[in-house]
């Protein structure tokens, strides 16, 4: 899932053709080869998010699988390589957006069976009034089985295992992995690290996740000394697919970062000039945002996995405002003092700092197969003892969580004496 109001916080382009779409990606890493290594790849490379690209296409007469096989082919006849990563088979205790997920799943399916009862008795004693009624529950049973059906089949990854093919004629190779929790950490770490020029997915988080990321060392503010810096933040989304002729129209593209935006047009308007880019936002919160602890507190505030809506009514401008109020400080205070904002909103449903450290924890810590998004942690809650190397420092008098009317609130905590995360 994303955030709430990325629009006023991320730069998302138009629909941009298939072909400029292959141009850009191809010339963002002809640019990155020149500056670092890129993994020693000789070629293009993207990661498809294999879960939420294939939840797109459950309705469609491809399914999932059939339009993950359409878009990773597409990409390999253009030379480019593709990794599909799905999630892994269990989540950790914090994501509380999939305990909900199966909660309303099951729900819907308990009301369904209520309303097919309601109907069975209905039929029975059928009259010329029940006429009405009886429609009505129909469609109502129809709504109810779309939320419980809508799923990926349980056979979806040995299928994306099948799609596997090595490189042909110098063409892109097409690889699968399964991620050891969700996919999301697994894929910005590659993002990251350089290892792939762009990440095709929906999911807003990637930006807060990501960051900045890796640019030029002569890069500045304005783009004004460099235009040649890529970033690493760079998500194509939303992709159009050709069932008939098994081929992809369209993607957009988001950012978090200016200067990705300002050379993604660059790159576009040298092949086919026009304004990809329309809407400015209002409140760019992770334009050149450093900290990955104040990333993870803004995702929390506005609604992710771990805090399901976020602070009720609270916004990007809201971030951007307490934000404010610890620019001041020394960084290794700032996310501290952040959280401290945070649990003291008088619309927050966590009262205590300590639970808005553990929950960005558990987001920027969360293991992949290669070991983590960013820096191993260094000290974590017992909470996210999971996520722990060898050496790192566990804090048992952390926060104990209890669920209250869905939100996440504290039960006990003593204050976390723990400096820098």
């Amino acid at each position: 899932m994303g955030f709430q109001s990325q629009s006023k916080v991320l730069y998302k382009s138009t629909d941009v053709s298939f072909d400029l779409i292959v141009h850009l990606v191809t010339k963002r890493f002809e640019i990155s080869k020149g500056r670092w290594d890129c993994g020693g790849r000789s070629r293009p490379k993207v990661t498809i998010d294999a879960n939420l690209i294939g939840y797109q296409f459950i309705s469609r007469p491809c399914g999932p699988v059939g339009a993950l096989r359409i878009l990773s082919r597409c990409l390999s006849e253009n030379y480019i390589d593709v990794v599909i990563i799905a999630d892994g088979p269990t989540r950790h205790h914090s994501k509380r957006a999939t305990v909900n997920r199966h909660a309303e799943r099951a729900r819907a399916k308990l009301d369904a069976t209520l309303k097919r009862i309601e109907l069975a008795e209905l039929l029975r004693n059928e009259t010329d009034d029940s006429t009405q009624a009886i429609s009505k529950l129909n469609l109502e049973i129809k709504r109810s089985e779309s939320k419980f059906e809508r799923i990926l089949p349980l056979t979806f990854v040995d299928q994306l295992k099948k799609l596997v093919q090595p490189t042909e004629s110098g063409k892109g190779c097409i690889d699968f992995m399964s991620s050891l929790f969700q996919a999301d950490p697994e894929i910005a770490g590659l993002a990251i690290s350089g290892s792939v020029d762009a990440i095709i997915s929906g999911d807003s988080d990637f930006s807060l996740h990501i960051g900045p990321g890796r640019m030029s060392a002569h890069y500045s503010r304005d783009c004004s000394t460099d235009s040649q810096s890529v970033g690493t933040d760079f998500m194509l989304q939303n992709p159009k697919i050709s069932i008939r002729n098994s081929s992809v129209e369209s993607m957009s593209l988001v950012t978090g970062q200016m200067f990705v935006r300002d050379h993604s047009q660059s790159i576009l308007n040298s092949r086919v000039p026009a304004e990809y880019f329309p809407v400015t936002p209002t409140v760019p919160l992770l334009n050149q945002e450093q900290d990955h602890m104040i990333r993870m507190l803004f995702e929390i505030a506005l609604g992710c996995d771990v805090l399901v809506g976020g602070i009720k009514g609270f916004g990007p401008t809201d971030c951007e405002k307490l934000l404010s109020l610890v620019r001041h400080l020394p960084k290794d205070q700032q996310a501290l003092q952040f959280a401290s904002k945070l649990a003291s909103h008088k619309k927050s449903t966590i009262r205590d700092k300590d639970v808005f450290l553990c929950l960005a924890e558990s987001l920027l810590f969360e293991k992949t197969t290669y070991g983590y998004m960013h820096h191993p942690p260094q000290k974590l809650f017992q909470y996210n003892v999971a996520f722990a190397t060898s050496e790192t420092i566990i804090l048992n008098d952390g926060p104990i969580f209890q669920r209250q009317r869905g939100d996440v609130r504290v039960m006990q905590s003593r204050r976390w004496s723990g400096g820098k995360l």
